[in-house]
């Protein structure tokens, strides 16, 4: 099998830390790695110095990793922040050959809750109103209240990514949506379109917004990037829905 040398980052939702990748991650590694937002806990409230601190955070790994070639893969929140380090990276040596946001509008369609949850009550009820069992499945209470803890520092950095200015990337957007997904819908991520100079691809698949990144099909998307060489360049094998 021949293995791309492009490496995949995965930018993990809302107050998650990459769980969502764990099958790609089982599956795929080393060729795809987990980014994290931050070294230890937040110490702010302020959205605009902690955009700063998860963007930076976030280039530091990409660069650490002395790859030439990279590709981005957002899900849901984790999507804006790869976008943002797609648009960081176009003026690096590092080339972005694709950005893929998985369960996500574009920048100006971003649903922001109003107002925003900022207790761990409303976390929860953010959380129970798009899934009412995804609180419940986490055993571990230390887990769960990490959890909240970081989904309200994501919040603050949704807000002032929401309201800052979106460039254009200089890489082909793949973008996978689910109809049943209520963060999402066709319009928002058809806009994703208007964010590249390069070319846009947009599939609808079936399931829920926390287990999308699990997809089949968007497994399959994965396996032909490591799979494939850069200068091949082979076209996705699923349906394409515009």
């Amino acid at each position: 099998m021949k293995i791309s040398s492009e490496k995949i980052f995965a930018f993990p939702g809302m107050g998650s830390f990459g769980t969502e990748f764990a099958h790609l991650l089982k599956e795929f590694r080393p060729n795809i790695k987990v980014v994290r937002y931050s070294q230890s806990c937040e110490c702010t409230t302020d959205g605009e110095a902690l955009l700063k601190q998860y963007l930076s955070f976030c280039i530091e790994q990409i660069t650490a990793a002395g790859c030439t070639q990279v590709i981005l893969l957002g899900h849901s929140f984790g999507a804006y922040l790869a976008y943002q380090c797609a648009v960081i990276l176009g003026q690096s040596n590092i080339t972005v050959k694709q950005l893929i946001v998985v369960g996500a509008n574009s920048p100006l369609a971003c649903k922001v809750p109003a107002p925003l949850p900022t207790c761990d009550s409303e976390v929860e009820a953010y959380f129970n109103a798009l899934d009412p069992q995804l609180l419940s499945k986490i055993q571990d209470e230390e887990w769960k209240q990490l959890m909240i803890e970081r989904t309200k520092y994501d919040f603050l950095v949704l807000q002032e990514f929401y309201q800052q200015t979106h460039k254009h990337v200089e890489c082909p957007i793949i973008a996978w949506m689910s109809k049943a997904d209520s963060l999402t819908d066709a319009e928002g991520t058809q806009d994703w379109g208007k964010y590249t100079v390069e070319e846009f691809s947009l599939y609808v698949v079936d399931g829920g917004h926390f287990d999308l990144p699990a997809h089949p099909e968007i497994r399959r998307c994965i396996e032909k990037i490591v799979t494939t060489s850069s200068d091949e360049n082979e076209k996705l094998m699923v349906s394409k829905i515009s």
